[in-house]
């Protein structure tokens, strides 16, 4: 099993592999995904970001001394939604997994390490987006007990003629 532990600064040029490695999947799901080569490091800076202002943590997973995986979880998160009761929430941003660690229960490791870290910060509610057509990632959601709340639908417009 991964070794699982916080962000080290050190990890920067190895968890921009990973948001490559991201990108790459799930731009074959969805062809608006920007290329992960000219936006990792941008990327990897804005969770950086995103941690500080919203009590957040990055863990990785390592293996043989090489990051493998990582899972982003904000504590802190409110959208200011008026329609509800409680509109705080911690939200996990990423989690990836590289293809050859796939299906040894590193991503349901990480899952509970980003809970236990959330419940420790306060949150009540977690919450994680998914593309419709990453099915692995949505069974994984529905096996750690995620439950449906929204879904968002989008149609690609076509200008007039």
């Amino acid at each position: 099993m991964a070794l699982i532990r916080d962000y080290d600064p050190q990890d920067a040029a190895q968890l921009e592999h990973c948001i490559v490695e991201l990108q790459s999947f799930e731009k074959a799901l969805e062809p608006n995904r920007a290329d992960g080569q000219k936006i990792a490091p941008a990327y990897r800076e804005r969770l950086l970001t995103q941690c500080n202002q919203s009590q957040g943590k990055i863990f990785v997973a390592q293996a043989d001394g090489i990051v493998i995986a990582f899972i982003c979880v904000l504590s802190r998160v409110d959208e200011e939604e008026l329609i509800e009761e409680n509109p705080e929430f911690a939200y996990i941003t990423d989690v990836v997994v590289l293809p050859a660690y796939r299906g040894r229960g590193i991503g349901r490791a990480l899952l509970q390490y980003a809970e236990a870290y959330a419940i420790q910060q306060g949150a009540a509610v977690l919450k994680v987006d998914v593309l419709a057509a990453n099915t692995a990632a949505r069974e994984l959601y529905t096996w750690m007990d995620y439950q449906e709340h929204e879904i968002r639908l989008q149609k690609q417009l076509q200008p007039a003629a």
